[in-house]
This record gives C-alpha cells, sequence and structure tokens, in this order.
C-alpha cells in the first residue's frame, strides 16, 4: 500500500452492494486515511465502528483485506480514518472472478508486417473477469494472436484494451462457431476496477435471481 494508491470501498446493506472508488492519503503505525467517498456529490454516510471492504490492484493482482471505520475528518481533507488491515488476501490474475454475460465486441487483429490492427469484426462475449475474456465468434483465431478489443459495460462505459488468444474450442462440430479466450495485456488498473464492479453486479444479479 502507498499514498495516493486508488482503491475500491465495498459496502453491504441487506442483499444490495455498492462500490465506491477511493484513494489512500495518509498512513499511520495503526490507520489508513482513506478519501471520503462520494455519491451523486454527497459523502456516503457510514456509522462508525462499522467494518468496511476494500479493494485494491496493483500490477495485475487483486489484493482484498477489512477495516473498521473509527472516524472521519472534514479537514484539511475529508477521509475517513480506518484501522490498518490485520490480513491482506492476495488474488492472483487468474483468480479473478468470471460471470457469464453476453455483450457485443469488436475485435481487431495485430498485424505484424504493418504493426497495425485490422478492421475490427463483431463477436459476443461469453464470459468475463478481470483478467480476461471468453469470445463466441463464428471468426477462427490463432492461439499467441495478438488483438484489440473494443467493448461497452452498462453503466460503465467502453473498454478497450489489448489481449492474446489463450485458448480456442470448437464446441460444435457442424457449426462454424468458435470459444475464444483472450487474455487482457497491459489493462490500466482504472478499466480493470470497473470491470471487477460490473461483475460484482452481475453476481448480486445472479443471486436475487437465485441462479
Amino acid at each position: 500500500m502507498k499514498i495516493n494508491q486508488r482503491l475500491e470501498i465495498m459496502l453491504t446493506n441487506g442483499d444490495q452492494a455498492e462500490h465506491y472508488s477511493s484513494r489512500i492519503e495518509e498512513m499511520t503505525d495503526e490507520h489508513l486515511l482513506i478519501a471520503m467517498p462520494m455519491s451523486k456529490g454527497y459523502p456516503v454516510f457510514l456509522p462508525l465502528d462499522e467494518n468496511i471492504n476494500i479493494r485494491i490492484v496493483d500490477n495485475g493482482t487483486a489484493y482484498q483485506f477489512t477495516c473498521t471505520l473509527v472516524s472521519k475528518r472534514l479537514h484539511p481533507l475529508p477521509v475517513w480514518v480506518v484501522t490498518r488491515p490485520r490480513e491482506i488476501i492476495k488474488v492472483q490474475q487468474r483468480s479473478f472472478v468470471r460471470v457469464r454475460t453476453s455483450l457485443p465486441v469488436e475485435i481487431s487483429i495485430f498485424d505484424d508486417e504493418t504493426a497495425q490492427f485490422s478492421n475490427p469484426f463483431q463477436a459476443r462475449s461469453r464470459d468475463l473477469s478481470g483478467g480476461g475474456i471468453q469470445l463466441v465468434s463464428k471468426e477462427a483465431l490463432d492461439l499467441a494472436m495478438k488483438v484489440q478489443l473494443a467493448f461497452e459495460l452498462p453503466e460503465a462505459g467502453p473498454i478497450v484494451v489489448n489481449g492474446e488468444v489463450v485458448r480456442i474450442e470448437k464446441p460444435h462440430h457442424d457449426r462454424d462457431i468458435f470459444w475464444i479466450g483472450i487474455k487482457f495485456l497491459d489493462l490500466a488498473e482504472r478499466e480493470r476496477s470497473k470491470i471487477i464492479r460490473y461483475i460484482f453486479k452481475k453476481q448480486l444479479e445472479e443471486r436475487r435471481k437465485g441462479l
């Protein structure tokens, strides 16, 4: 952990899960001072002594831990003062939670000779995680092929990311349909956080539906 590191606060209220962006403003031996999360221009309300689940993503690795809110300060900056975590859980990129989701995706293939991406063609996502995506495509791709993907997350906006093909399946022998596993390359942590928030929302929707 370090000063100015961005983090995601996850609060639960019954079966509701809410996610807020923040950052570390200051650190002491016993506490972290994190930017007070905001919602629609207003500070998020949370009683003192409540536990807070926090996620930090750094260099493709997610870290999760729990803190307790001990006080709030408004000056010189509005912050929450929380306890330092007793335990930090490290989650490797390959272990990011994956959810089923069908989103339109544009794929452009990188041409080594021209060092440019080709004109995009359309596919759909089959599932998505913070580390990669599986596509359903009528076009076959080769293993290790470099591609650029463009898709839009509901309520989170567009994502454009480079990737590498790591897996190819043909589930139906009599149909030219391919399942293509792609690993994200150099995905910005801000973009990865958008994807993770979307995944959490999808998980909550599935739990509500009993899936």
